[in-house]
């Protein structure tokens, strides 16, 4: 598009009266005449008009699954004012007759559990037992994601949710995954991960922006598998297990679950494994 390769500088273009004007090289552009008429000529035929503006960024784009197994995707805004919305691809009997949500029916519940991350006395003591207590850790947690998914998927096949060859290429898929064997962070101490956890509630305050919040949910949540009206479970990423986050958020939050203009009501939102359901009940009492 920019003709200083085939030897032209443009002069005035924020005027209206653009000039071109022979560069020192134009007798021996970099672009032959020829080679430039014949783009311009392609880049005429593709021309469908004027680029329409990049959408905002989903916070948890990437991170919603349903409880079906697919991921559901951003879909853009819709209304006046604009809101955002999502879909889910194919049919699924957890969304009936709908394939599309608002974005706010699963925002406004994530957002209000990530700030309201609790640090009273308890919560502070629960941190302090789970990240000293020694708990034995599996050879891959990437394998066993995949396994587990791989029985979710048998289950659904078993079920009736899924056809033949809809499991098949589920499976297909998940097989392609190369487990990755699990190096365990450093253990992070007590002390430390307290602070690290009052530093993230002051960091959500000031994620500002959807890319701000989508970069911090990230480091939070590794997956989030929901229907169309609420949610199943969330998975924390390792990171935010090994400063305890897993206990410090809540499960249970006040939000909007119905969008926006709806009244606020309880939702759950429960973390798979919850620290191992909070160290076996503490090994049973």
């Amino acid at each position: 598009a920019n003709p200083i390769y085939n030897g032209w500088s443009r002069r005035y273009r924020q005027s209206g009266r653009e000039q071109r004007e022979a560069t020192p090289w134009r007798h021996n552009p970099p672009i032959s005449d020829s080679l430039w008429e014949r783009v311009q000529e392609v880049r005429r035929r593709r021309y469908h008009g004027v680029p329409q503006p990049k959408r905002g960024t989903d916070p948890l784009g990437g991170l919603l699954y349903c409880a079906c197994g697919r991921r559901v995707r951003s879909n853009g805004t819709a209304g006046n004012p604009p809101r955002r919305q999502r879909l889910h691809p194919g049919t699924c009997e957890l969304w009936g007759q709908h394939r599309t949500t608002w974005g706010a029916i699963h925002d406004d519940p994530i957002s209000a559990q990530v700030a309201c991350i609790r640090l009273d006395d308890a919560t502070i003591e629960r941190v302090v037992r789970v990240l000293t207590t020694d708990v034995p850790q599996p050879t891959s947690i990437d394998k066993a994601r995949l396994e587990r998914r791989k029985r979710e998927l048998a289950l659904d096949h078993a079920a009736g949710r899924l056809t033949d060859d809809d499991y098949l290429d589920r499976v297909r898929s998940l097989r392609e995954v190369a487990p990755v064997a699990v190096t365990p962070e450093p253990a992070v101490d007590a002390a430390e991960a307290v602070a690290l956890l009052r530093d993230m509630a002051t960091l959500w305050r000031a994620a500002v922006s959807d890319e701000a919040r989508a970069e911090f949910l990230r480091a939070v949540y590794d997956r989030i598998t929901v229907t169309r009206r609420g949610f199943v479970s969330v998975e924390l990423t390792d990171h935010a297990r090994s400063i305890g986050l897993d206990q410090a958020l809540p499960e249970t939050v006040v939000a909007r679950p119905a969008g926006d203009g709806a009244a606020s009501a309880v939702v759950r939102i429960p973390i798979v494994g919850r620290r191992e359901r909070y160290l076996a009940a503490r090994r049973s009492a």
